[in-house]
């Protein structure tokens, strides 16, 4: 009977260590699982980084092709969109088998073949180089042009502003304003540019026959030719007020006004009257 009941108890016991041991497997393989499935939902991805933004991922190339198609989808069947031209710069943005996508105008996008790709403008061939080199030969040179000498001190011209003016017949205003008006084209001319006024008063003389200038100290700034066109514009200008619009003298083709330009001082320093002309400073 003890023998009997030995058994038992250790057949019990196995049992039981068997039992348990099922339990802890169980056990250890339930947690197990739950951590690795909460794991895998909480890792992040490898590669967690911002993804660069689509300016950063255009690479710029170039059509090496002399003949090439962009086509709205990457295969050889796909609609032709327009024909890219040898050397034009394509901005890629992706790429899929042999193909490249690239970015067009506005929103649209478009395929071109790699083949047809290359990384820098393509070199002209030897048939284009040939054609200019052929080019260049066949167009006769131009003849030698004879050198352009300058004037040392050019003059600039007298008519902007005008110095002189077209008076109307019958013109309404005085003898005095339109001198005065005349005197203040040629100041205003040589204001600008020679920075100062040239005349700065007047006298009429022997009934109007002879007009007296007082000139300042820009007269002997006046390039010699400059002087002489202004004594010429006076002339011509006060023979027309003189004798054709304000008519104060009796002009006939041997008897004109005469002019004369003098200093601060009062000495003459250029003349004009029938008998001719001088510049004396």
């Amino acid at each position: 009977m003890s023998r009997y009941a030995d058994k038992l108890f250790w057949v019990v016991m196995v049992i039981i260590v068997l039992v348990i041991g099922f339990l802890s497997y169980v056990t250890f393989f339930y947690q197990t699982s739950s951590v690795q499935s909460g794991g895998a939902n909480n890792q992040q991805p490898i590669d967690s980084k911002p993804q660069p933004p689509l300016a950063a991922k255009i690479k710029n190339l170039y059509v090496c092709a002399d003949e090439a198609t962009i086509r709205s989808t990457p295969t050889e069947s796909g609609q032709p969109i327009q024909p890219a031209k040898k050397g034009e710069r394509i901005a890629v943005i992706g790429e899929e088998r042999d193909w490249f996508k690239i970015k067009m105008t506005g929103e649209k996008t478009g395929w071109i073949e790699k083949k047809n790709v290359c990384d820098q403008p393509p070199k002209p061939t030897k048939e284009v180089k040939q054609e200019a080199k052929q080019e260049a030969k066949t167009t006769p040179p131009s003849p030698p042009q004879p050198p352009v000498t300058k004037p040392a001190n050019p003059t600039p011209p007298l008519t902007q502003p005008p110095m002189q003016q077209d008076y109307p017949a019958g013109a309404p205003d005085s003898v005095e304003s339109l001198i005065d008006g005349l005197l203040e084209r040629i100041n205003s001319r040589t204001q600008m540019q020679f920075g100062q006024s040239l005349f700065n008063d007047y006298t009429m003389l022997d009934s109007g026959m002879r007009l007296e200038v007082k000139a300042t100290s820009a007269w002997k700034l006046l390039p010699p030719n400059y002087k002489t066109q202004v004594l010429q514009v006076l002339s011509n200008q006060y023979t027309l007020i003189a004798c054709n619009i304000a008519k104060i003298v009796n002009c006939t083709p041997n008897n004109t006004p005469s002019i004369s330009i003098i200093d601060s001082s009062g000495h003459e320093i250029a003349y004009q009257n029938p008998s001719g002309s001088q510049i004396l400073e």
